[in-house]
């Protein structure tokens, strides 16, 4: 008898676990397919809000917004980089002219002194020869010795007017420059 109850306990046993494993699988398949239909419904949603998307006027607006601010920006960058060669060419231009302004201040100098000096001499010459005065011998020494420092203070201002001459060729080589440049 504990044989025989041993083998209805054991085909009880497999018959259950026969239906205990087709029961799982059948709810298995009934979760699968609810999770397909659950995954199928949201990947329609999905492409009706993309659809919806695509079709909104505003996102357009947007995307030509984002257009014209991005064409915008390129062309801004342009500009900018022009106006700094400007910037350069203008401080290129304007170190030259502060060249030019030294030497020919230089020049404007040495020539007033020199104008000062022969308007000094025509008038001690006028003043002399309307007192009716024969210029006398040491009269006619201070006369040449005065000449003689003219000279001397022409030929100084002579060298500083050849130094001059060398930074206004250097400051015209510079004008010239920036004129082709410009």
């Amino acid at each position: 008898d504990l044989h025989n109850l041993l083998r209805q306990l054991s085909t009880k046993l497999t018959e259950l676990s026969g239906s205990v494993d087709q029961e799982f699988l059948s709810s298995y398949r009934v979760h699968m397919l609810s999770i397909q239909m659950e995954i199928k419904n949201l990947k329609l949603e999905v492409e009706k809000g993309e659809a919806a998307l695509k079709s909104d006027g505003t996102v357009a607006k947007l995307e030509a917004e984002v257009k014209w601010f991005v064409d915008e920006c390129d062309r801004l960058k342009i500009h900018c980089s022009s106006m700094e060669n400007d910037c350069k060419q203008l401080t290129d231009r304007l170190s030259a002219l502060r060249e030019q302004k030294v030497f020919l201040s230089d020049q404007l100098k040495s020539i007033m002194k020199r104008n000062r000096v022969l308007q000094a001499e025509i008038g001690y010459a006028t003043k002399l020869t309307k007192n009716g005065e024969l210029l006398s011998a040491s009269t006619a020494g201070n006369l040449a010795r005065s000449s003689v420092d003219t000279l001397n203070k022409s030929s100084t201002s002579t060298e500083m007017e050849n130094r001059s001459k060398a930074r206004s060729t250097s400051s015209q080589k510079s004008l010239q420059r920036v004129s082709k440049n410009g």
